[in-house]
């Protein structure tokens, strides 16, 4: 297993605390799969032993990593690497976008990109994807164009769905993120209006028909209007 040289003066040169460097150190081990999801890590003893530290400054590396849900503890058995879920990545993005000076029009921008690569990956696929599940929250929506709250929930659901059909996880992810920050902006502003809705509705529609035709213009029309219109809501 390899280990990394640590500054053991208490501090590295740039002013990292020890344990925070140890807690590096692991975080690559996992990366790398020298730790793999589900393993358990040595012992406090033992990692105490190979960094040639205190057991008390592993257990501060190992509360760093359970915060990065790399590691969870088990009572009475140990501690165990424990790969973050696409939640997990999801919830992490979002609150370092939410701590950051980024701005919600950036946070459009941002995802209009990501549904242009989105369309591109479902265009790409050797056949048509299975749309069933977005007509039928498509139909969802219509029911509920009187009913904001749902509406919003409904919104949510139909591009992560959206996003699902791209099969790829790094762009899901992103994409879940930025959508879960502009539809909290929508819902909690004064942009959920009966006008919004039914225009949102009309766009959803353009861009199934896109896809099922697979027409790559067509989706990119479709896309710009609603994020068009999304820009709008949020003025």
């Amino acid at each position: 297993m390899r280990i990394s040289a640590i500054d053991r003066t208490g501090e590295n040169a740039m002013g990292t605390l020890l344990y925070q460097s140890i807690a590096d150190d692991i975080e690559q081990l996992i990366l790398h799969k020298e730790y793999k999801d589900g393993d358990c890590l040595p012992s406090e003893r033992v990692l105490a032993t190979q960094y040639g530290v205190s057991r008390n400054v592993i257990r501060e590396a190992i509360k760093i990593l359970t915060e990065k849900k790399l590691v969870t503890n088990v009572i009475g058995k140990g501690n165990y690497v424990t790969l973050p879920n696409e939640t997990d990545l999801v919830d992490m993005v979002e609150s370092a976008l939410n701590t950051s000076d980024i701005s919600i029009n950036e946070i459009v921008d941002s995802r209009e990109d990501l549904e242009l690569a989105i369309g591109r990956h479902i265009m790409e696929q050797e056949s048509v994807p299975d749309l069933t599940n977005l007509y039928d929250i498509y139909k969802q929506m219509n029911d509920a164009l009187e009913q904001p709250e749902q509406f919003v929930k409904l919104d949510t659901l139909f591009h992560l769905n959206l996003a699902e059909l791209a099969r790829n996880l790094p762009l899901r992810v992103f994409y879940m993120t930025l959508n879960n920050l502009i539809s909290k902006s929508i819902y909690y502003g004064e942009g959920n209006t009966s006008y919004g809705r039914i225009t949102a509705q009309q766009e959803h529609e353009q861009i199934l028909l896109s896809l099922k035709n697979r027409d790559m213009d067509a989706y990119k029309k479709a896309i710009h209007l609603h994020l068009e219109l999304i820009r709008q809501l949020l003025q």
